[in-house]
């Protein structure tokens, strides 16, 4: 007895494995890889994106913003260096005002404290410690203001007035040789405004103490100014 295998085939698999193979792109049948397009294509998406260039920037409305912000703080700036570069110069300006004020006042005090009476008339009015002035006249030029005329202790008649043609306080040593020399006590750069001088006790008949009274108003740089009054009482006793 003879025994008769049938083989079947399976079209299913060969068609499935034909389409597979049809599939296969000419390189990889020649080379014999396998692409792998899943890697390519997460290859292609590591790759860094190139800058876009015009995409993003400032509009005209915040340049203008942050301009207007800049201005107004160097504005403030400006404000702030002026403003302290002001009062450091009126500072100074103060400052050397009331050096020379002191100094203008210390010296005068000084000098009239120890003035002596005039006995006979050679520089004021004879008898009297003091004298006040409006009016004098030196290498023929007139000087107008208020002041006062005395006899120092050296036994020189000396005269201190304030000169209403620049406003500066001088001083006439009118027994200075050869001529009466002329002085001025403070600097250019001030000027006094008024200069007022009131006496008391300066006869002799009237049983008191000799005193000077000066107020004056001395003006300086940057509008600085300075008011200031100060009495002299004369250091010898009025005999």
């Amino acid at each position: 007895m003879v025994l008769r295998m049938k083989f079947t085939p399976t079209p299913i698999k060969h068609k499935a494995l034909l389409r597979s193979r049809q599939r296969r792109p000419v390189l990889d049948m020649v080379v014999g890889v396998s692409p792998t397009p899943i890697k390519h294509k997460a290859l292609l998406r590591s790759r860094p994106t190139p800058p876009k260039f015009g995409g993003e920037g400032f509009t005209i409305i915040e340049i203008l913003v942050c301009v207007a912000i800049f201005s107004l703080l160097i504005l403030a700036m400006s404000s702030i260096t002026f403003s302290t570069i002001k009062a450091q110069r009126k500072s100074l300006a103060y400052q050397e005002l009331l050096d020379q004020t002191s100094y203008a006042m210390e010296y005068m005090s000084k000098i009239l404290r120890m003035a002596k009476k005039d006995e006979n008339g050679t520089c004021i009015t004879a008898g009297y410690n003091y004298g006040t002035t409006s009016l004098r006249s030196l290498a023929d030029t007139t000087y107008s203001g208020p002041g006062i005329k005395f006899i120092d202790y050296h036994g020189n008649c000396q005269e201190f007035f304030l000169d209403t043609g620049d406003y500066l306080l001088k001083q006439i040593n009118w027994s200075a040789s050869p001529s009466p020399s002329l002085l001025p006590l403070i600097s250019s750069k001030l000027e006094v405004n008024p200069f007022q001088v009131n006496l008391s006790g300066e006869s002799q008949g009237d049983y008191l103490q000799p005193r000077v009274t000066i107020s004056l108003d001395i003006k300086g740089q940057s509008d600085v100014q300075i008011k200031i009054q100060t009495t002299i009482s004369q250091r010898d006793i009025d005999e």
